[in-house]
């Protein structure tokens, strides 16, 4: 009964969003690791790519916030991170050892490195994690603590520098690749859940739209950069204004999707778990370096509409091929009793 109950008062929204948060990263690291994507062309083609990206860049925003959303409420154990911990090191060391048995180029010093992944920083969402993990113990107790007018106007704050004086790295947001800044969207998704009626009443139409402006001003800027010789990375950031306002508009419109058919709820129970391990395998070091890399820069001669159909595609197969492939590392996990 209590198993039911749970499901029965699961946010299936949000297990969307990790989804989709995931299924953005995938697609993010195809258009530029991937060749797809040129930075300095201005031509038609080119332009359309950015925009996909500019689409995808929330991804990692809007995991992060799920993040504060979730847990703001909940006591932490840090089992849960030696957990994951485990999984991290299975997906840097097997992706490694496979494409070296594939391609027969051993090489002993990156299979050593790869049971490091922490201490090297292989991985710097988990990276960054560890840090937050760390504090939300206190970030919670805070939040609770916290009257919700001054909470509203620190996070305004909080967003406002870091979209500002962050964006140039003079906030040391290291562009959003920092504890930091998932400590901030971890408040912010807080804030989100506890004040879910508010955020309610913003018209899901308002919301689509935004995102589609926002991206559209990340585009607009972007070819300015380019025009000017200005730095274009400054407005893919995870701390640049646009993106922020668009991730937390996607999120917001996410949290609020009711899902009534049984199959997809089932899928979603038993897969969304596995969501974060697409990350892990598709930003494995080996994998991005000498399988992803440039593989797909024929897509940049087709029409642009079956370009971005092949981005969707190739994106959408690898996504499903990673879920699967940690779906059995669970399983054997599982039988070893890893879990």
């Amino acid at each position: 009964m209590n198993t039911i109950r749970y499901h029965e008062q699961r946010n299936y929204g949000i297990d969307l969003a990790k989804w989709v948060s995931m299924f953005m990263v995938v697609t993010l690291h195809n258009l530029l690791n991937g060749g797809v994507l040129l930075r300095t062309s201005l031509s038609l083609g080119n332009l359309s790519y950015w925009f996909l990206e500019n689409i995808c860049i929330v991804g990692v925003n809007v995991f992060a916030l799920i993040s504060g959303f979730l847990i703001v409420n909940k006591q932490v154990n840090m089992r849960r991170l030696i957990k994951l911990w485990k999984v991290v090191v299975f997906w840097s060391v097997v992706p490694t050892i496979f494409v070296m048995l594939l391609t027969c180029n051993w090489n002993l010093l990156d299979i050593i490195k790869s049971f490091f992944p922490f201490v090297l920083g292989r991985y710097w969402y988990f990276n960054a994690y560890v840090g937050l993990f760390l504090c939300i113990p206190f970030l919670n107790v805070g939040i609770q603590k916290l009257d919700t007018k001054y909470l509203r106007i620190t996070l305004v704050a909080f967003i406002l520098i870091s979209s500002t004086v962050g964006m140039i790295n003079n906030f040391f947001l290291e562009s959003g690749y920092s504890v930091f800044w998932l400590v901030i969207l971890y408040l912010v998704g807080a804030y989100v859940r506890m004040n879910r009626s508010n955020f309610k009443k913003i018209d899901s139409l308002m919301l689509i739209f935004v995102i589609i402006t926002m991206a559209s001003l990340s585009l607009i800027a972007e070819i300015l950069s380019v025009r000017l010789s200005l730095d274009i990375t400054l407005w893919i950031s995870y701390n640049s204004p646009f993106v922020i306002v668009q991730s937390l508009a996607m999120f917001i419109l996410f949290e609020r999707i009711e899902l009534s058919n049984n199959l997809l709820r089932r899928i979603l129970i038993k897969f969304t778990p596995l969501t974060f391990s697409v990350y892990l395998i598709d930003s494995n070091i080996t994998i991005y370096k000498k399988v992803i890399h440039s593989s797909f820069e024929f897509i940049r001669s087709q029409p642009v509409i079956l370009g971005h159909m092949e981005v969707l595609l190739i994106s959408t197969v690898l996504f499903v091929i990673f879920i699967l492939c940690d779906y059995l590392r669970l399983r054997l996990f599982k039988l070893l009793r890893l879990e």
